[in-house]
């Protein structure tokens, strides 16, 4: 909102400074003079509106890469993925024998006894879960490839939840249907992280999360 209001002030101005432009010569200029002058602002103009539609073009794109990172986001922590993560991290942290998430592998969710359905009567299954919030990260690995996310919000909202993910669901000579997506997301994060790395003050905390949701931090 607040950026939609600042477009519309420096618009205003802008057409202040275009009539003041045009009226102040007036005074002093004669008609033949006047109207030469009047031919060249014109021509002046058309570049300014030109302009102007290319930063308004610009802004409302860079709108739409926020709202659609803020669309991921939403139906991460809401609605049916919201679930499917609870019941997850909650099944692989009571099979963590007290040392944190214990990582398994789509054979685990499958074979393994212990593993592969919830504690009491459920609908669901962890397999079923783990597909489900696969299927999330596709789209939005996807969104990043067709560059359709605004990146900087995308990095800061999503790729935490995909790296510990990445980290959770392991990948095993058996293929997994959606566990690709992962890797990509790692390793595009990888990458922006490197040129980026110095100004994302949350890393640290990201990091220290996950080593003591995986037993890795001796003072967890």
């Amino acid at each position: 909102m607040n950026r939609r209001l600042d477009r519309r002030t420096y618009v205003y101005l802008l057409l202040a400074v275009i009539l003041i432009t045009l009226i102040a010569p007036a005074t002093f200029l004669n008609s033949s003079h006047y109207s030469a002058y009047a031919s060249g602002l014109q021509a002046t103009g058309v570049l300014i509106a030109l302009v102007l539609a290319m930063i308004t073009l610009d802004a409302d794109r860079h709108d739409k890469k926020v709202d659609r990172v803020l669309a991921l986001h939403q139906e991460l922590v809401t609605g049916e993925i919201e679930g499917c993560r609870i019941r997850l991290i909650d099944h692989l942290r009571k099979r963590g024998g007290g040392r944190g998430i214990l990582a398994v592998t789509r054979a685990d969710l499958v074979k393994d006894p212990r593993l592969s359905s919830y504690d009491g009567k459920s609908e669901y299954t962890p397999f079923h879960d783990a597909n489900t919030i696969l299927r999330f990260f596709e789209r939005a690995n996807a969104a990043v490839k067709a560059r359709t996310v605004n990146e900087p919000l995308f990095h800061e909202l999503i790729i935490r939840h995909a790296l510990w993910w990445n980290m959770a669901l392991r990948s095993s000579s058996t293929p997994w249907v959606g566990r690709f997506a992962l890797d990509e997301l790692t390793s595009w994060a990888a990458i922006y992280e490197k040129v980026h790395g110095v100004k994302l003050e949350y890393l640290s905390s990201w990091r220290d999360n996950r080593d003591r949701d995986f037993g890795l931090d001796p003072e967890a």
